[in-house]
Order: structure tokens, then C-alpha cells, then sequence
């Protein structure tokens, strides 16, 4: 059995070879009639067409096959050492190397942040998911742009394997929250990247409210001032 294939083979998932990429040539040597059984190893099986066949050949007969690759979109990248399993009628095994298959490695994901919205003070998690084939790191910057805001943690790195997702959760409250007055509105954004793929920004909004709110102030006034009137009423009756 002998094999022609290149030195190496690279790919990018979701794509597909064509049928010449490695082309194996099975020959009985023998002087009777063999049965091969046939199997492509060191890669799954639906990365390979044909992966597994079996072949009847006279003696000094041979034939020929061209494997196709067929690399899924969620691939994970790195190199394969590809070889061919023969067993032939009388038990006899034989193994041979294609080369390797180099899957390149692509970078992609998706973010998820949640609530979106929060008053006064709270939690913002943001969930960070590998659509990638390989193992990526992405780092995580929240920031505000009035630089009104703590966070907590200032910025955080989630190591997050292909096809896998992660998250860091950051507590969120103003620096200086007013005593009286109206809600004030901050806008946030969180911006996650890696070294490979694009980053992206996600916004969200924090609503601080005064520590004492502008209506209970309105009944207190409003109180007071009937207290003091009260208090007026009565000493001019009793004059």
C-alpha cells in the first residue's frame, strides 16, 4: 500500500478540500484473493470522506481512493497527524501516515449583558461566549465617560474555551450620591475584546437616586410649614 498526499494539509473550518488532497493506493501482493478493511484515524470521522470502507482485490490488483476533508465550522484548531488502518483477510495490520491536517484557528464571540438597567446601586454581569474554534482570552473594560461610577472590579479577563462561555459580574454605584434633588442618569459601556478578534461595546444605565427623595423633602416642607403655622395660631390665641 502506498500513499501520495502533500507535506501538509491546512485548512480553515467549514471549508472542504478537494477529492485530489491525499490520494491512497491499496495493492495485493499476495497471491490470493484479500479482503482489506480500511479506516482513516487521528481524526473524527465526519472530518474525512470516506472514513472507513473495505475492499476486495485480486492478486497484484490495486486501486485507488481520494479523500476528501471536510473541516465542521466547530473545528478546534490545531494540527492532526492523519494515518490509514488496514487490516487485510489474514489478520494482518498496517499503518500509514497521510501527514497532518492543520485546522486553522478562527476567533468569534458573543456577549450577553444583564440587567441592562439598575437604580441607585448593583450588579451587571456579562457573560463572554466563544463562537471561536479555539481557546481565546477577553478582557473586560467597564467604564463611564463622566467618571461618576465605581466599579467593582475595575476590569476583569475571562479565559473561555471554544464553544464554551464565562462570566464576571461588576458592582456598579456612584461615587457621590446626593442627599436631595431628582435622579440623576449615567450611561455605562462595557467594551470586550481579545488580542485576535474585534472588540465589542455593550451599553447599559444606572439611575442614582438622592438619599432622600424630592417628594418626601415636599412633605416634610409642607410639614414644617404647618407646624409653624399651627404654632403661630396658637400663641396668638393665647395672647
Amino acid at each position: 500500500m502506498t500513499s501520495i498526499v502533500p507535506a501538509g494539509i491546512k485548512m480553515e473550518p467549514g471549508r472542504v478540500t478537494s477529492g485530489e488532497t491525499a490520494l491512497v493506493t491499496i495493492k495485493n501482493n499476495s497471491h490470493t484473493v484479500q479482503d482489506y478493511d480500511i479506516e482513516i484515524t487521528g481524526i473524527p470521522p465526519d472530518w474525512v470522506s470516506p472514513y472507513a470502507w473495505i475492499v476486495k482485490l485480486m492478486p497484484d490488483e490495486q486501486q485507488f481512493l481520494a479523500l476528501s476533508f471536510i473541516v465542521p465550522v466547530d473545528g478546534t484548531a490545531g494540527r492532526y497527524t492523519v494515518s490509514v488502518h488496514v487490516t487485510d483477510g489474514d489478520g494482518r495490520i498496517t499503518d500509514l501516515s497521510l501527514g497532518e491536517l492543520d485546522v486553522q484557528p478562527y476567533y468569534a464571540f458573543d456577549v450577553d449583558i444583564h440587567p441592562v438597567e439598575i437604580r441607585t446601586t448593583g450588579n451587571i454581569r456579562v457573560a463572554v461566549a466563544n463562537r471561536g474554534n479555539i481557546t481565546d482570552t477577553y478582557a473586560i473594560q467597564p467604564r463611564d465617560h463622566a467618571n461618576a461610577l465605581e466599579f467593582d472590579p475595575p476590569s476583569a479577563e475571562l479565559v473561555v474555551q471554544d464553544g464554551q462561555f464565562d462570566e464576571a459580574t461588576f458592582a456598579v454605584k456612584a461615587k457621590n450620591r446626593p442627599l436631595l434633588g431628582s435622579s440623576r442618569h449615567y450611561e455605562l459601556e462595557f467594551e470586550i475584546g481579545s488580542q485576535r478578534a474585534a472588540s465589542q461595546k455593550y451599553t447599559a444605565q444606572l439611575i442614582d437616586n438622592p438619599r432622600i427623595p424630592l417628594w418626601l423633602a415636599s412633605i416634610a416642607l409642607i410639614g414644617c410649614l404647618l407646624l409653624a403655622g399651627i404654632a403661630r395660631a396658637v400663641v396668638l390665641y393665647l395672647l
